[in-house]
């Protein structure tokens, strides 16, 4: 797929993946995704045909697929440029906004392949201040709209954020390189001629053009640019925002 045209096209209905598209049905019953492991994907694993490339023959069991609403996250653009030549999506907290993204149910093997295939990013649990809901009409979706994941929290008693055993845990893979961002401010995902135009201004050097970006050499050169010039953030995904405190 063209690195230009980066980020691809997602799932906008819930469906099953399989090699030729998204099988798109009325219902996913809970029975159907017993045993997987849900994966929100912000970026190339939220594309039905990126998947079907990835799990080949793995995609023998279909893999479970729709759209949800993620409130204390938003999505940027990973602090490093992919070996195919573009710069990827990666997740960052941000409280009180919320972003859309797709959801995936992926068997243990199929898990295991994508992570073979993502070197740039770890996999994490969201943590328990990210709240995922569903979208659209509830027979479209695993279960009616409302909160349907949020991490486990510390699983004390009497601890408001321990386990709830009504919600699932979901995971999401996080940039170990961080997200892009000036002041602070992550760059929230965009096409990829906004993403360069966003770097070219503000990194020294002559102006830099699509194709450049598949230079091994020059990838290499960008990351460590981008931290020399503070142009990136940690993603926050792996701390809990700082407690309120009393009120005076």
């Amino acid at each position: 797929m063209p690195p230009a045209e980066y980020p691809w096209a997602t799932s906008a209905v819930a469906g099953w993946v399989r090699a030729d598209g998204v099988r798109r049905v009325d219902h996913i019953s809970q029975a159907q995704v017993d045993g997987r492991v849900g994966v929100l994907a912000v970026g190339s694993n939220a594309s039905p045909a990126v998947l079907a490339r990835k799990l080949d023959e793995l995609l023998a069991d279909e893999v479970a697929i729709h759209p949800v609403r993620v409130s204390g996250m938003t999505i940027g653009h990973s602090a490093h440029v992919s070996t195919p030549g573009y710069i990827p999506a990666a997740p960052a907290v941000r409280p009180g906004s919320w972003t859309e993204a797709v959801l995936t149910w992926l068997t243990p093997a199929q898990l295991a392949r994508v992570d073979a295939t993502e070197p740039n990013y770890r996999r994490r649990t969201l943590p328990a201040h990210v709240r995922v809901t569903t979208t659209g009409p509830a027979s479209d979706f695993l279960c009616p709209p409302g909160l349907i994941a949020q991490t486990s929290g510390s699983g004390r008693e009497g601890d408001p954020e321990a386990a709830d055993p009504s919600v699932v845990p979901l995971h999401l893979y996080d940039s170990v390189h961080g997200v892009l961002a000036r002041n602070r401010q992550v760059l929230t995902l965009r096409p990829q001629r906004d993403v360069l135009d966003w770097v070219n201004k503000h990194l020294p050097g002559p102006p830099l053009q699509p194709a450049d970006l598949a230079d091994p050499v020059l990838q290499e050169h960008l990351r460590a640019q981008f931290i020399q010039h503070g142009l990136r953030v940690e993603s926050g995904l792996d701390r809990e925002p700082p407690r309120a405190g009393p009120a005076s």
